[in-house]
Parts: structure tokens; sequence; C-alpha cells
């Protein structure tokens, strides 16, 4: 297409641009992308483009400006305008995140989770955290402690009843009006008016999750890192009482597992086998140990009851997968399987790698047959053993992609796929910066990113691909990750490679390919 127009042939390059920019529409119109700007556009005061365009701190700005001029308040400059990126690091301010339960590793099964709603925004209006409301040392005299809020980490507030803070009124507005979207949303027959609430409650969810995080950007108008200490150290505290109020008030349920604003609770029963309480059941006990941790809250916070888990398999901290019910609108339960942090649809792994941990998955959660899974791992070595490839169709499961995001001498270490950019740009192949490039291991004596190379390479030298790497590096990793988590482990499904195949052509380190006849012969 480049030559073409340089030749002065438009004709293709004028169609492809047109149905470029066709699909862009009807992308846009599909993810309801613009609909939730102009949402947000709207609610900030902020233009259009500077939506799309800028960071979450110029919304926040916009509408906190609003509120100062409210109060006949001028907001202050940034700490500084100008910031060279290498010093970004040194200006970023550390303070303590959310707490992490360690999780019940292995399968556990009739879980119920828990999710705080709009947890941080909650704290906020709670507990009256906001710029106005902090008090500075030299100003903790002024109050008596019945008027102060004394955070546990980050600094002291004032409470409502001294001043309603600007953020926590701002926090509130959202709060409600996205609640009350959210009825509207459950009462409306008309697929357009729902499309359109949701992009507004969108917007509002975007702008309320945005004020923590704000507070403690160290390059914002109002940086104040002891709002961030403050709301973080609170729901740490939080998570950790809500586990002790479940486990000392609901003798049959246990926590094994908790994630800044939620909690996966084990429920067993003296009536029931384990893993077998009916989905009702289960529901009504998350809803009523939601309820009875909501009444020991301050308001706006709030516990309440979000799926079950039936089965779950933890490999760690935020790393698991489980058996997902949930009910639709007809009150009938649908069920899926969903992961966290574990490799389905990593892009840095091949397909075969998330088609096989997928495929162990269906078969620990929902067949409840771990010999099966154990089968599919053989099923899947055995594929990359005996691989035969003569089009791209037989390498896309092996295929790993990454995108091409600057220009070669823009890196200081150059990653693999780069590598494999520098191999195309000296063929006089046709790379673009946003590109996803696509590569493929082969056999040889230099190392990894090395021996990267493109598809059309591989096929065009019949170079043979490394099968051990794919095997023992790629493939079982992961799957050794789930299905020791359970007690298999690899010797029940791996002895070691071994590779009889000879003439193949490898990849040399200077670049040249040579056939390998026998273990230790070599032909140029």
């Amino acid at each position: 297409m480049r030559e073409e127009y340089i030749n002065g042939n438009y004709t293709n390059t004028i169609n492809y641009a047109r149905k470029d920019a066709t699909l862009m529409i009807e992308l846009l119109n599909k993810t309801k992308f613009l609909d939730k700007y102009i949402a947000i556009s709207k609610k900030t005061g902020l233009l259009l483009q500077d939506c799309v365009n800028s960071g979450q701190s110029q919304k926040m700005e916009m509408l906190l400006m609003r509120e100062f001029r409210k109060e006949e308040r001028l907001m202050a400059m940034k700490p500084f305008d100008t910031l060279d990126i290498k010093d970004e690091d040194e200006n970023e301010v550390k303070y303590g995140g959310a707490t992490v339960f360690e999780p019940k590793i292995g399968l556990s099964k009739d879980i119920v989770v828990l999710d705080y709603k709009s947890l941080y925004p909650t704290i906020m209006i709670s507990q009256n955290y906001s710029y106005d409301t902090l008090l500075k040392n030299k100003d903790n005299s002024l109050f008596s402690d019945d008027k102060i809020i004394k955070a546990y980490e980050g600094g002291w507030f004032v409470k409502p009843g001294v001043k309603k803070g600007i953020v926590p009124r701002i926090l509130s507005s959202l709060l409600d009006e996205r609640i009350s979207i959210k009825k509207l949303m459950k009462n409306s027959e008309s697929p357009a008016e729902r499309e359109y609430l949701d992009a507004r409650q969108y917007a509002l969810k975007i702008l309320l999750n945005s004020f923590y995080g704000y507070s403690g950007y160290s390059r914002a108008r109002l940086f104040e890192v002891g709002i961030a200490e403050a709301v973080t150290s609170f729901g740490r505290e939080n998570i950790k009482e809500t586990k002790e109020f479940i486990e000392n008030n609901f003798k049959e349920c246990k926590v094994v597992y908790g994630d800044t604003d939620s909690v996966f609770i084990e429920v067993r029963s003296k009536d029931y086998e384990y893993g077998e309480i009916p989905l009702d059941e289960l529901k009504n006990i998350g809803v009523m140990i939601g309820k009875e941790r909501s009444k020991a809250l301050p308001a706006p916070m709030e516990l309440l009851y979000e799926k079950i888990a039936k089965r779950i398999i933890f490999e760690a901290k935020k790393k698991y997968a489980y058996l997902h019910y949930e009910q639709n609108k007809k009150g009938e339960w649908e069920s899926k399987i969903k992961a966290s942090g574990i490799e389905t649809k990593r892009r840095d792994w091949c397909k075969i790698v998330g088609d096989t941990i997928s495929k162990c998955l269906d078969d620990i959660l929902i067949k409840n047959d771990t010999s099966k899974a154990v089968g599919e791992v053989r099923e899947a070595i055995t594929y990359l053993e005996n691989l035969k490839y003569e089009s791209p169709k037989d390498l896309e499961k092996i295929v790993m992609s990454k995108k091409y995001t600057k220009r070669v001498d823009n890196y200081k270490v150059q990653p693999i796929h780069i590598k494999v950019v520098m191999k195309m740009l000296e063929a006089n192949e046709q790379v673009n910066i946003g590109d996803r490039i696509d590569f493929v291991i082969v056999e040889g004596d230099g190392k990894y990113n090395q021996r990267a190379q493109s598809v059309v390479e591989v096929l065009k030298n019949n170079l043979e691909i490394d099968r051990k790497y794919y095997i023992e590096t790629q493939l079982l990793p992961p799957v050794d990750r789930l299905l020791k988590v359970i007690g298999v482990f690899q010797s029940s499904y791996y002895n070691g490679f071994n590779s009889n195949k000879k003439d193949k052509k490898i990849l040399r380190s200077d670049g040249k390919v040579i056939t390998q006849k026998s273990l230790f012969g070599y032909e140029v």
C-alpha cells in the first residue's frame, strides 16, 4: 500500500482509510465509548476532547473548583509545574496500601463473596476526609476530642458536625446520583434508555473512584498524602475487623481470602456434604452476613453479597480461578469460569498455554475430574513434540505477541520483540508503531531473544521450533503452579524432553541457518 501511494495510485489507500474510519465509528458505537465521555464532560464541565485526552486529575480539579467557588475559596496551584521524567520516581510519595489476606491455598468449595460498595469513596464520606477538614498539628488544640476523627494513619479531621468537607459533599452527591440512576436502569424497558443511563452511571463510578488516588498524586493541585494514608489505613483496619466479625458471629463460616474491599467466605453446614450446599441457601447466608456487618459500619459504608464461587482454586494472593454463579434477571442461576492472575489469556504466553489452562480449569472446577486435567496436559505436550508446520495457521498455537510501541533506537535494552522488529526492518518488511509483533522461538545456540523469529522467516527457512522451550518454559510453569496446589505434581504428566529428530534446520548466533544431521554433526 505504501508503494502504491508513493507511485500515485491512491485507490487502495482511500478504500482502506474509508473502511478504517467506518470500523472505528462502529467500534465507538458498540463500546459506547463516546457516550461515557460525554457523560463525564457534562458532569465535570470539561470539554469533550479534554475528557478523552486528559488524566483523571484534571477531571477531579474541575469538580473541586466548582465546589470551592461555592465557598468563595480558591484552589492552590500545582506544587510544581514541570517534572523531568527521570525525576518522577524520586518525587513519588510512598504510603501504605490495601490489605490482602493470604488465601487458603488449594481447592475450596461453597464460597460466598461479599464486596464493599464503593469502599474508598464511602470511607471518605463517613470519616469526613477532606482538604478543608484536615487539621495540621498546630490546629489540634482548637477542638476537643469529641469533635475530632483521628485516622489510624495520616492525620486528624474535624467531624461533619463542625464542618462538612468539600470532598465528602461531592462524593455524596455523586454516589446518590449513581444509586438513583441504577434504580432507573432496573425499571427501564427501553434498551436505548438503559444504554444512556449506563453511560451516566459509569461516568459517576469513574469520578467516585478517582478522588482517593488524586489526593495521593504528588502532581495534583491539592496533593495531600495525609488523606490518602487515612483512607488506606481505615480500609486495612476495616477488612481485618470484617474478618473477625464474620468468624466470631457465624461459626460455620471462615474467611479464606480477602482483598481490599472483598471477602471470600467458605461456608460449612452440618446438613450438607462439603461443597453441596444449595446455591439459594448460600446466597441467603451471604445476604445475611452483609446486612449484619453493615449495621456496625458508619453510613454510607455497606457490605453487600456479590456472587458465589461454588469451587475455587487459590494459587497465591491475587491468583485464583473459580466456578462463578450469578442469577440473571429471571432469577435463574448461570455459571461460568472466571480467573484472576492465572495465565488464560495473556498475550506474552502462546495460545496453547491459555487453552490448556482453560481446559484444566473446566475439568477441575466443573467436571470435578483431576485425572482428565492431567490428560489435557499430556495431550498438549504430545502436540508440541509432534507439531508439523507448513503455513502460518499451523503455528498459531505457539505464536507469541508483543506491541511495538516506540522506535527501535529509543530502547536502551532491546526486549525480545524488538529483536524481531530489527530483523524485519533489515529484510525491508513494513513495520509500524502500534503494530503487534508476532514471533516464534526456534532452535539455535543463542539466547531466547536471539532465536526469536517472525513466522515468515520460520516458514521461509524451514527453521526448527524450540519444542523444549515451549514445553518447559511456556507450558509447564503455569500448569505446575495450578496443579501442584491440588496435589498433582509434574512427575505424573512429564518425564523430560527427548528429541530424536534429524536433519533439522537451526539458527546459529551469527544469524546463519545450519542443518543438524546428528547430535554433534552440523552442515552449513
